[in-house]
């Protein structure tokens, strides 16, 4: 690639399908970067062994829509729902995945959490529905977004939801290697959304801001954008309602440098915070 590359280039995305509404949010987004970085991408889809646990048990019963009536819940039941589950994810990434990027999927059986943390550990992004792998939705991030969030050593991309072409992408930038990858990252994911870029820096007054605004120009020029700047005073502008703000809704970019992506800083991300979120590690 001709591109200005960070500390760490992006090689491999691991993303997390179960076939429910964010995780494909999240398997769009992945397609699009990976096509971006050129980057190779894995889709993994966890049979959940509590499942087959559960149907195991002699009591579990399951209410036919057909007849109306409980009848015993299966072993047999979930087996054929979770392979029928797994095909639908296959075929999304092999649908939105295309020739454009290289990927592969793969089937794991255990722990949801735990195998997808395993998975995490090879990569060097992972991205997932905000909801998590194997839970329908709500408003409340998934323990396994949570759990991503605090012991992903690879950058995190959370999806709260669908998001369409044009999605604003927001970076927190400070100095130093990391948050040249938060740029860098970010840059990508704005060119893969096709949208734009606005940039916040944490300045002690006016002059300070023109020189990160010099450089921060000087890193992106080689991907011909131009991103929008929002200046934040170096007291008070590390807080979660002003990034929010700068995100406008979309996805908003942290670098580990930053203090929103420490401790109750970013529990308050992950929770409280309406827009998307990519950690970048």
């Amino acid at each position: 690639m001709d591109k200005r590359q960070p500390v760490t280039r992006i090689r491999r995305i691991v993303v997390g399908i179960d076939a429910s509404p964010s995780s494909l949010a999240a398997l769009e987004a992945a397609v699009r970067l990976a096509g971006e970085l050129e980057a190779e991408l894995e889709g993994l889809f966890v049979e959940d062994v509590n499942l087959l646990r559960f149907a195991e048990l002699p009591f579990t019963r399951v209410v036919d829509t057909l007849l109306g009536c409980p009848r015993p819940f299966e072993s047999a039941d979930v087996e054929h729902d979770l392979k029928a589950r797994a095909e639908r994810a296959r075929r999304a990434l092999a649908r939105l995945a295309g020739t454009r990027v290289t990927w592969k999927f793969r089937v794991a059986r255990g722990n949801v959490e735990d195998e997808f943390l395993a998975a995490a550990r090879g990569a060097d992004l992972v991205s997932l529905g905000f909801a998590g792998v194997g839970r329908a939705g709500g408003a409340r991030a998934g323990s396994l977004a949570r759990r991503a969030a605090r012991e992903v050593r690879a950058s995190v991309l959370l999806l709260r939801q669908h998001k369409p072409a044009g999605t604003p992408v927001a970076v927190c930038y400070e100095e130093g290697p990391e948050g040249e990858r938060a740029l860098f990252t970010a840059t990508a994911l704005a060119r893969a959304e096709g949208s734009d870029l606005t940039v916040m820096t944490f300045a002690e007054d006016d002059g300070e801001a023109r020189k990160i605004e010099a450089a921060v120009v000087k890193i992106v020029s080689d991907w011909k954008l131009e991103p929008r700047f929002l200046h934040l005073a170096a007291a008070g502008g590390r807080d979660l309602r002003a990034a929010a703000r700068a995100a406008r809704g979309g996805i908003l970019v942290v670098g580990a440098a930053s203090a929103l992506a420490h401790g109750e800083a970013l529990r308050s991300l992950v929770e409280g915070c309406a827009c998307s979120l990519l950690l970048t590690r």
